[in-house]
């Protein structure tokens, strides 16, 4: 019974710290950026260099974000295979802001349809997805290529495997 409400509560208690909080900035956070926006332009899709070139380096951040989560994800689940703590990593990161089914319950809640909520969370949940495999699987290839001081890249770009690597004359 400890273990569960040393669960529960917590749980409760950030539920309601965040949501609170949320409730507050959506009920007038939109009516004054209406009004603050007024006749104010603004960039909109397709955007050029001068949007993409700061997106894409400021992207550094949430990967430094992944990255961190996968490493305590790895320490957490040592027996666990890299595909499962890279989607472990998606699912704490979607979970983190109610991305799994809380966003999408209440997408469907104020009208939108099942097939309009499935494609605009699927366009969520894929980076996410992608980017975790990416940080997991890239984490342990560096790990590997730099605890095997025997394997090399090749000549064409390849990589040598240890066995190969030994018989090649320097």
């Amino acid at each position: 019974m400890s273990k569960f409400l040393q669960i529960l509560v917590p749980a409760i208690a950030a539920s309601a710290a965040g949501f609170l909080p949320h409730k507050l900035f959506a009920d007038w956070l939109p009516h004054w950026v209406g009004a603050h926006m007024e006749g104010v332009q603004i960039k909109v899709p397709p955007y050029g260099p001068e949007v993409v070139v700061p997106a894409a380096l400021t992207y550094i951040e949430p990967g430094l974000a992944y990255l961190a989560a996968y490493v305590l994800v790895r320490k957490a689940t040592p027996t666990s295979s890299v595909f499962v703590r890279a989607l472990l990593v998606a699912a704490l990161c979607l979970g983190l802001e109610g991305s799994i089914v809380r966003m999408p319950l209440m997408q469907l809640v104020i009208g939108n349809p099942l097939w309009v909520t499935l494609l605009q969370h699927a366009g969520i949940w894929v980076p996410y997805v992608a980017a975790s495999l990416v940080v997991a699987y890239t984490f342990e290839l560096v790990g590997k290529l730099g605890a095997n001081p025997s394997i090399e890249w090749t000549d064409d770009g390849r990589l040598r495997p240890p066995s190969s690597a030994a018989h090649v004359k320097r």
